[in-house]
């Protein structure tokens, strides 16, 4: 678990230096750093047995996010079409997101 929490937030970590020389560059990483966490938190769930409660429960409210963001996303940009919503939309919440998971990542760690 330690090298995977290290390794996200590396990543982490590299996306918001990103984001503070280049927008540009900051979103197309935090593609990178998206894929990365949820290839972690699968593996976390393949590995559920070896969990507490507590780290179970805050890795379904990761997922539960991850679903609020998907279906939000998809109702704005599908269904309503609205522009103006839909940068922050992409770019805002993932690292949101991405912050609370690099947080639970080091609380399980501890755990």
């Amino acid at each position: 678990m330690k090298i995977e929490s290290y390794l996200n937030l590396i990543f982490y970590l590299f996306t918001l230096s990103l984001y503070l020389y280049e927008t540009i560059y900051g979103a197309l990483i935090q593609i990178v750093l998206g894929i990365i966490q949820i290839v972690i938190a699968i593996s976390i769930n393949s590995n559920i047995k070896k969990l507490n409660n507590y780290s179970i429960k805050l890795i379904n409210i990761y997922w539960i996010l991850i679903g609020l963001w998907l279906s939000t996303t998809i109702l704005i940009k599908v269904i309503f079409g609205l522009q103006n919503v839909f940068i922050p939309l992409l770019l805002v919440t993932p690292m949101i997101i991405g912050t609370y998971f690099t947080i639970v990542l080091f609380k399980i760690q501890k755990v």
